[in-house]
């Protein structure tokens, strides 16, 4: 359902204790059933998965032909501070990151936003497990299932991209899987940052390297299982 967590508390609190040793977690989830599923492990480390889509207009790339977000250093909402964005040097520099809708992250205490939603981004809510079920049980056999639409909702000073220290390690939590797949939708590239280049340390399909976690199961969209590359994130 779309907020059931994939994670038990147990493995929550495994990753909690691994992260607080020393361990570096990417925790990646787009919106909708992603969000739901990993909220319960992202509120371990004390930032809050929202699992609805945000939008804005205002900070859109017209030249992509998705509905998207634009972090860029020109907006200010790109951070230029941190490590996993400034780079080791000029040419590893991020200087742009399109989003594809994902969710909105709050921001724990002590950490550091990697890309800030604006004034004018909003969200509209995920429907819930319960609303669902609802939606569900009022329907008519042979009926057409019908859940009722949320109002979207301002998400200024919220984020679509954090990062932070936990104890000896270190974590990183994104609210959109989209900008880290290779995908060419009408011959144009849908994860774009400067130089065109892949984020460091990232492959195809969203897979982490050694030292993350992802949802049990193989990829539903290229209806294969992942297997972790040998070598850890520099980020």
């Amino acid at each position: 359902m779309y907020d059931t967590p994939a994670f038990t508390d147990a493995e929550c609190n495994a990753v909690k204790d691994w992260v607080r040793s020393g361990g570096a977690l990417l925790l990646v989830a787009g919106s909708n059933r992603p969000g739901g599923a990993s909220a319960k492990l992202a509120s371990r480390f004390g930032v809050g998965m929202s699992n609805g889509r945000v939008v804005d207009g205002k900070n859109r790339d017209q030249t992509t032909p998705l509905g998207n977000i634009s972090f860029t250093v020109d907006n200010a909402l790109l951070s230029e501070t941190h490590p996993i964005m400034r780079g080791r040097s000029p040419e590893e520099r991020v200087t742009r990151v399109i989003t594809y809708s994902g969710q909105s992250l709050t921001v724990p205490p002590g950490a550091e936003v990697l890309l800030r939603l604006a004034s004018t981004a909003t969200e509209t809510p995920a429907v819930t497990g319960a609303q669902f079920r609802e939606a569900i049980a009022h329907t008519q056999p042979g009926g057409v299932l019908s859940v009722p639409g949320r109002a979207s909702v301002p998400v200024a000073g919220r984020a679509q991209a954090v990062a932070l220290l936990y104890g000896r390690g270190r974590v990183a939590v994104v609210g959109d899987d989209a900008i880290f797949l290779a995908e060419s939708i009408g011959g144009v590239l849908r994860a774009k940052r400067s130089r065109d280049q892949p984020l460091r340390g990232v492959r195809r399909c969203g897979v982490m390297p050694t030292g993350s976690v992802e949802p049990r199961g193989s990829c539903r969209t290229h209806r294969h299982r992942h297997r972790r590359p040998a070598t850890r994130s520099a980020a």
